[in-house]
């Protein structure tokens, strides 16, 4: 059994506590741009997954994968940064694909 103190001081800070988180400010909202152009997929992003992006992961793995642009671009460029080879332009269409699936 615990000492009645410690039972009034659990009794005090828990609703504290829970009370406490309710009131931190709310987190501003997130905007993603949605690409401006239709992404032709066989043409454009189709090859450069076969022969850029399955060099180190199947597809599978890269069609399973859920992630925001901002997720995506940030992955993209990790793998740009690991060697990877994508010019701008493919970059952005490639992010662009895998964000608007």
């Amino acid at each position: 059994m615990l000492p009645a103190v410690t039972v009034r001081l659990l009794l005090i800070l828990c609703p504290v506590l829970l009370l406490s988180g309710c009131l931190s400010k709310a987190l501003p909202p997130v905007t993603v741009q949605l690409p401006t152009r239709t992404i032709d997929y066989q043409r454009e992003v189709k090859p450069l997954l076969d022969k850029r992006c399955t060099v180190c992961h199947s597809r599978e793995r890269i069609d399973q994968a859920q992630k925001t642009p901002e997720e995506w671009a940030a992955t993209v460029d990790r793998m740009i940064g690991n060697g990877a080879q994508l010019s701008p332009e493919e970059r952005q269409a490639v992010i662009d694909y895998l964000a608007s699936r």
